[in-house]
């Protein structure tokens, strides 16, 4: 489909629009519901998207940050339990769910880990693992997320990396059936008005009073 040169400027219009607004506000978009939230997102950049989708995620479970410097993890839940939590994004440049810098040396419950599909309207898949099981995963799949396993031969705290090619093979299939979770994070309450490019009857952003999903 050719795109119009009315169509490019209205696009660069809407990105420039949104990500100057959230320039200056670290929970840019936090008011709207998942759907509409993945969407805003996709027009920062990943610098600037990633921390904001992890936060948002935290505050929808009612999870707290939990500083790096304690080394147990990202969050702590309300029963006082420690989790590390995994963000990755399929698109059309990447097909594999990449899990990195998994530290299986830290004091934790156990690993969320979620994927945002953006080939499917931004469906998000959630997978929880205790540590046992993710040491399990890395034994059959991990790769060394810095050098290689030989270098790190010594280093009882490395890092690791899980990839599985997202929607096929048997390793997808062994997580959906044994690691994901019935999770949506739906019904926050937000309106906004309908924004129009100029010189275009097409809706930049639509969105719906009351509440998203």
């Amino acid at each position: 489909m050719k795109v119009t040169a009315n169509e490019i400027d209205c696009a660069i219009s809407t990105i420039d629009m949104v990500r100057k607004d959230a320039q200056s506000n670290p929970r840019y978009g936090f008011d709207y519901g998942w759907g509409t939230f993945s969407k805003i997102m996709r027009l920062l950049t990943s610098q600037s998207s990633g921390g904001r989708i992890q936060n948002y995620i935290f505050e929808s479970l009612g999870w707290t940050s939990v500083p790096s410097s304690e080394g147990r993890g990202d969050v702590k839940n309300n029963l006082g339990q420690y989790f590390e939590v995994k963000t990755t994004m399929i698109t059309t440049s990447n097909g594999s769910m990449n899990i990195v810098q998994i530290r299986l040396w830290q004091n934790i419950s156990g690993y969320h880990v979620f994927v945002i599909d953006t080939l499917k309207n931004n469906a998000l898949t959630h997978f929880f693992l205790s540590k046992s099981e993710m040491a399990e995963e890395v034994n059959l799949l991990g790769q060394s997320a810095h050098g290689t396993k030989s270098a790190n031969a010594e280093n009882n705290n490395k890092e690791w990396a899980v990839r599985i090619r997202w929607g096929l093979g048997e390793d997808f299939e062994r997580w959906i059936k044994k690691y994901k979770q019935d999770t949506h994070l739906d019904g926050r309450e937000a309106t906004a008005s309908i924004k129009i490019c100029k010189d275009s009857d097409t809706p930049v952003l639509e969105y719906k009073s009351g509440v998203l999903r």
